[in-house]
């Protein structure tokens, strides 16, 4: 017969730790990702509400073409 010893110390430190802080280079990373995102939500927010406001299949599929990757990079050959 084995027996397992467990430590309620261990356990509660384990629970109570900290997220490790991030890197400065991380922090600069993170910011210009949440940059982006708060620009492309308000592009898209400004294309709706100056097309009428109302999301449709149709109005996805239009702002899908005219925001995404490949349709930005094709524009500026």
């Amino acid at each position: 017969m084995s027996t397992i010893a467990v430590s309620n110390q261990v356990a509660s430190a384990a629970v109570g730790a900290a997220e490790p802080t991030k890197s400065f280079w991380n922090k600069v990373y993170d910011r210009m990702i949440q940059g982006q995102q708060a620009r492309a939500e308000k592009a898209v927010a400004a294309y709706l509400a100056s097309h009428g406001g109302m999301l449709t299949d149709d109005m996805e599929r239009e702002i899908m073409a005219k925001f995404s990757a490949n349709n930005l990079l094709s524009r500026a050959r």
